[in-house]
């Protein structure tokens, strides 16, 4: 199958994967290949149906409007439940949080391995996370991440945990994957080149910096997007990325299809 093809059907199939919650941490990227430590998160579909639909209930209320604005009162309300109800099946609101981040995080892991195990090509790998991420930081507020950091340590210490292993090696074996298919400079140091992209993944613990009334959260994403792989990409990769993603491009919905 021509690469064309193959980056445009592995598109398609990945739309049709239904993500359980939308990402406070915008940066993930891909590609546990060879990456043993971390399993599929299974077992969360197969959790009490009332948390289930707490969690995802309140994770939206959280990315619409921040963490802080909103109450328990709210989440019940969303919900159509008693507040008794509700804690039932969290101790309180700093516990809703950490086990909505929790879940997050390990649906995120299946996600990947999910997008990695359909497609070999880094690129593909790549461009297919960065539609994900893209589309669902179009509707989070960005004063989650600050939230989290400010007020939920604990839960804001799962994010630093993820960035410092499984975002690590994600990119990490992206890089060598990609220099071993020839999508990426032969030269390059895989272990720097992911502490420079786990540096510049840091700022948007604190994004507020970086918007203005033009420029998104989601935004701000794909120009980091775009910076990463041009930056690491050989002459045959550029060509194909400049087929696929040209460089400034701002994606919609109909981005690489």
């Amino acid at each position: 199958m021509g690469q064309k093809k193959m980056l445009k059907s592995g598109i398609k199939t990945m739309e049709t994967l239904e993500p359980f919650l939308v990402s406070c941490v915008f940066f993930i990227y891909l590609q546990p290949q060879n990456l043993t430590c971390i399993a599929p998160y299974i077992w969360y579909k197969y959790m009490n149906a009332t948390l289930l639909k707490i969690l995802q209930s309140s994770q939206n209320l959280f990315m619409r409007y921040g963490i802080r604005s909103v109450t328990m009162n709210d989440i019940a309300r969303e919900l159509g439940i008693s507040k008794k109800t509700l804690y039932q099946h969290v101790d309180n609101k700093a516990d809703l949080v950490h086990k909505g981040i929790s879940i997050y995080f390990k649906q995120e892991e299946e996600m990947v391995l999910q997008i990695t195990r359909a497609n070999n090509n880094a690129i593909v790998q790549m461009v297919q996370i960065g539609r994900y991420v893209y589309l669902h930081l179009k509707n989070i507020n960005p004063s989650v991440m600050y939230d989290l950091r400010k007020y939920y340590r604990k839960s804001f210490e799962l994010i630093e945990t993820y960035r410092k292993q499984f975002m690590h090696d994600c990119i990490k074996n992206n890089i060598e994957l990609g220099i071993a298919q020839g999508w990426y400079r032969p030269n390059l140091c895989p272990d720097l080149i992911t502490q420079f992209y786990l540096a510049k993944a840091e700022m948007f613990a604190n994004p507020k910096p970086l918007l203005n009334n033009k420029r998104s959260i989601a935004d701000v994403y794909m120009v980091l997007f775009q910076y990463h792989l041009y930056g690491i990409a050989s002459r045959k990769g550029i060509e194909y990325l400049e087929e696929n993603l040209p460089a400034g491009q701002i994606p919609n919905n109909d981005m690489f299809v």
